[in-house]
């Protein structure tokens, strides 16, 4: 069993990376204690260096909205905001929803969708990351029965291996198989979807 502290620490990152408005609080009391970081124990102290010395402007996929297709429709999309990268790089989303709307695409950040469960889950907390997960899902599903999805678009490599598992970590589920299902096949890497238009 790990030591209580490294059980804190973990449970700490677990609550607070994939909810965006606590990380970005918890980065700004980091930028407060940067210059006392020395002081501060163990990995506090590489936490607190690392801690960003401005944060970015906010995420434009953060907001449920819809950013309309440049041009004929060719395809309706939704795209995963994240948790951490919004935060620190909200550059690649706010890139990704241009191109793709230059590209005929249409693209939807879901009421209700938020972090993929990775981040907890690597941290050992399953059952905080399936209820992120089933936030997801819900949120999806709602699009897929409304307007319907071409796909469901991911911008970071982890998250979209662990969107594309929710099928597999859900089979066993009598509520959840069948749209976790359903999500995992419409998930994509946004170079999938690149390619697919040409």
């Amino acid at each position: 069993i790990r030591p209580w502290p490294e059980r804190f620490l973990r449970a700490m990152l677990a609550r607070v990376l994939p909810d965006r408005a606590l990380f970005r609080w918890a980065l700004r009391l980091a930028q407060v204690g940067r210059p006392f970081a020395g002081l501060l124990p163990g990995r506090l102290k590489g936490m607190a260096a690392m801690a960003p010395a401005r944060l970015p402007a906010p995420d434009p996929a953060e907001k449920a909205q819809v950013f309309k297709a440049v041009g004929e429709r060719r395809a309706r999309v939704a795209l995963l905001a994240g948790c951490a990268q919004p935060v620190l790089a909200p550059e690649i989303n706010a890139a990704a929803i241009r191109l793709l709307n230059r590209m005929g695409v249409e693209v939807v950040t879901a009421s209700g969708s938020g972090c993929c469960g990775a981040l907890p889950h690597h941290l050992g907390k399953a059952d905080r990351s399936h209820l992120l997960a089933q936030a997801n899902i819900a949120a999806w599903m709602r699009e897929i029965d409304g307007e319907g999805l071409d796909a469901i678009i991911v911008t970071a490599s982890g998250c979209g291996t662990t969107v594309k598992d929710y099928g597999f970590v859900f089979r066993e589920s009598a509520e959840w198989a069948e749209p976790a299902a359903k999500v995992s096949a419409l998930s994509k890497d946004i170079t999938e979807l690149l390619q697919g238009l040409g």
